[in-house]
């Protein structure tokens, strides 16, 4: 069933999966190119306050000292933006997350180095073609071990615990790409390679 929910900064817009997304990106950007603005549900605030479990719900972009620095580079904001980030300092007990959309093609000196983690993840690419949600809309470039894979398909990518990823870019981007990764992990740490 749709219901109509009201996005600051931002107009009604029905919940629609991707065509939603879509509209959202371009709020979502506009309030990471303006850093006193924040993104929320308008209202979520009063709920957050006065349910019990409204502390789970995370409207606010909060981000860890060295994201918020790469936030400040407008550069790499015209290329991607970053959603909403997670882990247990932002929420007790709450897993890791990082959710991005890519907008242009990344240059090698955004590459994440060769590196591991003592926890399996999961890398996601989608496409936001809502004719074809499958269709990524571009290419990225992924190492796993010493195999380099090229993916022009929507799709989830389990990591293993211990096995050597990256470098990860984003090759060609026809229309935004929606990126995250996620781990059974309380936060995000790594061991270069």
């Amino acid at each position: 069933m749709n219901q109509k929910v009201e996005f600051v900064p931002g107009k009604t817009i029905i919940e629609n999966h991707i065509p939603v997304a879509m509209k959202l990106v371009k709020e979502i950007m506009a309030a990471n190119h303006r850093p006193n603005k924040k993104l929320t549900v308008k209202g979520t605030e009063d709920i957050m306050k006065k349910t019990k479990y409204g502390k789970y719900i995370l409207t606010e972009q909060i981000l860890p000292k060295k994201l918020k620095e790469m936030m400040l580079d407008p550069e790499k904001r015209k290329r991607g933006t970053r959603i909403l980030y997670l882990d247990d300092k932002i929420i007790p007990n709450a897993f890791y997350l990082s959710a991005s959309w890519w907008l242009k093609p990344s240059g090698a000196e955004n590459e994440p180095p060769p590196h591991s983690h003592e926890f399996d993840e999961v890398l996601a690419f989608f496409g936001s073609n809502p004719e074809d949600p499958l269709d990524l809309g571009g290419e990225v470039e992924l190492w796993l071990g010493d195999e380099q894979h090229l993916i022009q398909k929507s799709c989830l990518v389990f990591v293993p615990k211990g096995l050597v990823h990256c470098p990860l870019r984003a090759r060609r981007v026809d229309r935004p790409i929606l990126h995250f990764s996620t781990a059974p992990a309380s936060s995000y740490s790594k061991k270069e390679s």
